[in-house]
């Protein structure tokens, strides 16, 4: 599909081979198949399809030389003698003004300047069709299409450049034809006498010979001004072409050195099994090339193939393939999907044939994988336990975990079982190796300490697949999240506008909206409870009472519950001070709802709010009392901030 290049010691070669391609598209033949001579491009002979199949359409020298034919005969035959050349040039200067193909020369070029585009276009459909067609059926390589359009393009700007001679030398050769010609031949008509018949028809015919050539030497002049154009326009056309085609040639290659690396990663002899890798093969590399190179130096082999795989991408395209729609209808992906599939197929079908009629030929495709194991381990299970142990131990999970967030107890920890394992074999059925399975299957349940689910498949008897998934697990088990935080806060330390650096890394919001990856720490659970704990006091949903039996005041958290009946109290401590320091999750999250619940239905007018908010600040002013005014004081900090935290949340 590439490059067309077949060597018997190598196969097709993906290297270009030498072509004359600028004699092919400058043959006769192949100029007339792409309406591309000069007689076409000049519109002497159409280019359309209703101009080609037009009765009347005739090339230039054809037509005046009949238009001549039949009006010298006119004339003789309706004119007297003596007004033969005078009616003879009327007529012509007639057809070549007004009915020239029913316009005149020059009206007829300005009505097809027009419309030009279709004629470029035609050119184009003519010429991506044939190859198209010759790609599609392996006559011709996408690299030898590329070229063949350099080169085509690299003739048509040739002859456009030689455009404007072709205009001087018809000029000339008009001018020319008018003095030599065309003017003696009147000077001699006038001194004919009036019975000299004999002469006035010798001068009738050289004269209609000579305006035949005076007019068609004027037609061409027009014909190559039109033609100009047209050869821009088509050249445009071409080169948009040739870009299609490039695109193809780019797009196959890409595919090439995909396929041609997968190959070589699939089958490469490492002289030891590297059982780390996702697919692991149980086969002699070595044994299965020489057999790929037997299929690959069959040229007959090759050209099926070849064509298979290109049909395959043509099927894809529509009713009217071309290079376009190779570009724009398919993707890359699309593309290699149909080949490898295709392939698959064709390589099949190869190796059946070969190992049909070549006895020595060894079976490398549909091999029972269980069969291969057998043949290897069958008598030797300490050997047989050991590699699929291996196996099973690399087809473990590509992610690692953190052991001590796996084992965290705690207060908000969920019981619930996390981080669950599954462990699934898929193999093949092997009806005539009963006894062997049955020790596969034995093997294969005590490889891993998770007790496997082993199924069977029909299907695909050539291969094992080893299945491990972990799941149920939440991210602070994962043990990359931890250098990820590290990164996220040292970013956060060394900016110097922190508000900034959030808005980058959530580009919404400062993160606060979202939960938290890992587990609260104590401190962390204070410091977020502190804020609903000085609102729950300045409410009065956490009050001092004294204690009748110790006589000691100690702070209680008041609530009630469904049906408005008080809840039992929950002792806080001796003060707001030592509350804090005994709030765990559980408690702070109770407080945390019912403070924001009084929020929600009690504290909405601004009015309440203010009121609110000025408790607070009582509140933490009485804390610094107790700090002996000390406002560095690690507790005052505490609650100074909790109570900037608590007002925030009330005017929310």
């Amino acid at each position: 599909m590439l490059f067309n290049n077949w060597t018997e010691s190598l196969g097709f070669h993906d290297e270009p081979k030498n072509a004359p391609f600028t004699q092919e598209v400058n043959t006769k033949e192949v100029k007339e198949r792409w309406a591309i001579t000069d007689e076409h491009l000049t519109l002497s002979r159409g280019i359309l399809i209703e101009e080609v199949n037009s009765k009347t359409w005739l090339p230039f020298p054809m037509e005046w030389q009949n238009f001549v034919n039949n009006c010298k005969l006119l004339i003789i035959d309706t004119t007297q003698p003596e007004r033969w050349l005078p009616e003879l040039q009327s007529r012509r200067q007639e057809r070549f003004e007004k009915t020239f193909r029913q316009h005149g020369v020059r009206k007829f070029f300005e009505i097809k300047l027009s419309g030009h585009a279709d004629n470029a276009k035609e050119i184009r459909r003519r010429i991506e069709n044939e190859f198209f067609a010759e790609w599609n059926n392996g006559t011709k390589s996408l690299y030898e299409i590329k070229r063949l359009l350099e080169k085509l393009l690299k003739s048509l700007d040739n002859r456009l450049q030689q455009a404007d001679n072709n205009i001087v030398s018809y000029q000339d050769s008009a001018d020319k034809v008018l003095r030599e010609r065309i003017q003696p031949n009147q000077k001699e008509y006038t001194k004919i006498g009036l019975f000299s018949f004999g002469k006035r028809d010798k001068i009738l015919g050289a004269q209609a010979l000579a305006l035949q050539a005076y007019y068609e030497a004027l037609t061409y002049m027009e014909a190559w001004q039109f033609s100009k154009v047209l050869l821009a326009t088509t050249i445009r056309e071409l080169t948009t072409l040739a870009g299609e085609v490039n695109q193809s040639f780019s797009l196959l290659t890409d595919i090439n050195k995909s396929f041609q690396k997968a190959i070589d990663e699939r089958c490469q002899s490492t002289g030891q099994d590297d059982l780390r890798r996702s697919l692991v093969y149980f086969y002699k590399p070595e044994v299965v090339r020489e057999f790929s190179q037997r299929l690959v130096k069959d040229k007959t082999i090759q050209k099926n193939q070849a064509q298979e795989a290109r049909l395959a991408l043509i099927a894809q395209l529509g009713e009217r393939p071309n290079f376009t729609q190779l570009n724009t209808r398919i993707m890359k992906q699309q593309s290699m999907d149909a080949i490898e599939i295709s392939c698959e197929q064709a390589v099949g079908t190869a190796h059946n044939t070969v190992i049909t009629t070549e006895k020595d030929q060894p079976r490398q495709l549909n091999v029972n994988v269980i069969e291969k194991l057998a043949k290897n381990f069958s008598g030797n299970e300490e050997k047989l336990t050991r590699y699929i142990h291996d196996l099973a131990n690399y087809a473990g999970n590509y992610l690692n975990f953190n052991p001590l967030e796996i084992n965290k107890k705690g207060s908000g920890i969920s019981e619930s079982p996390t981080k669950l394992s599954l462990f699934t074999v898929i193999r093949p059925i092997a009806r005539d190796r009963g006894s062997f399975v049955t020790q596969l299957d034995g093997v294969l349940k005590g490889s891993r300490n998770i007790q496997p689910e082993i199924l069977q498949n029909e299907m695909r008897e050539s291969e094992i697949t080893f299945i491990s998934i972990t799941n149920l697990f939440p991210l602070r088990y994962v043990e990359h999240l931890r250098f990820l935080k590290e990164k996220y806060e040292l970013r956060l330390a060394q900016a110097n506008n922190p508000s900034r650096v959030k808005l980058e890394l959530y580009c919404e919001g400062d993160g606060s909206q979202y939960p938290r990856l890992y587990t609260a720490s104590e401190e962390d659970i204070r410091r977020e409870g502190l804020p609903f704990v000085l609102i729950a006091y300045a409410v009065g949903t956490i009050q001092l009472f004294k204690s009748p039996t110790t006589g000691k005041s100690e702070l209680y958290l008041l609530s009630k519950d469904a049906d408005s009946f008080d809840n039992e109290p929950t002792l806080l401590g001796a003060n707001l001070t030592e509350a804090v320091d005994k709030l765990d999750a559980k408690n702070t999250a109770f407080i945390k709802t019912q403070a924001s619940g009084l929020l929600q239905n009690n504290y909405r007018h601004i009015d309440k709010q203010q009121e609110l908010s000025s408790k607070i600040v009582e509140i933490i002013e009485g804390i610094k009392l107790e700090c002996q005014g000390d406002i560095n004081s690690l507790v005052y900090k505490r609650f100074n901030e909790a109570g900037k935290q608590a007002v925030k949340l009330i005017k929310t």
